[in-house]
């Protein structure tokens, strides 16, 4: 967290919080994927949050799915974007994380 902030002159903030969801519905292995499987996951946040929206959770919010996708993905994102997605135990790598986020923040 301090080197974050360091290295972006104060810029960047780390405030993290873990929210366990609940996705009803088909098993893991039955997306293609990590971003089949944003949808059900957003809104699984959505209902167990009682949120409009859950862009509101954070500027960034990463999204941890358990191992069992389909297509061996380690994760994925688009630049500039809110969320980034991560395979089970990529979900821990810090490099993968860090490169991830980077590209949330359009690097």
């Amino acid at each position: 967290r301090s080197q974050l902030q360091a290295i972006s002159f104060g810029q960047v903030f780390l405030d993290v919080s873990v929210h366990d969801v609940v996705v009803p519905g088909p098993s893991a292995s039955s997306y293609q994927g990590g971003l089949s499987t944003v949808a059900p996951v957003l809104q699984a946040i959505e209902s167990q949050y009682n949120l409009t929206s859950a862009r509101t959770l954070a500027d960034r919010v990463f999204l941890c799915i358990p191992s069992g996708t389909q297509g061996g993905w380690i994760a994925v994102t688009h630049r500039n974007h809110w969320y980034a997605v991560f395979n089970g135990p990529w979900c821990r790598n810090l490099s993968v994380l860090m490169h991830e986020f980077g590209h949330t923040i359009g690097l």
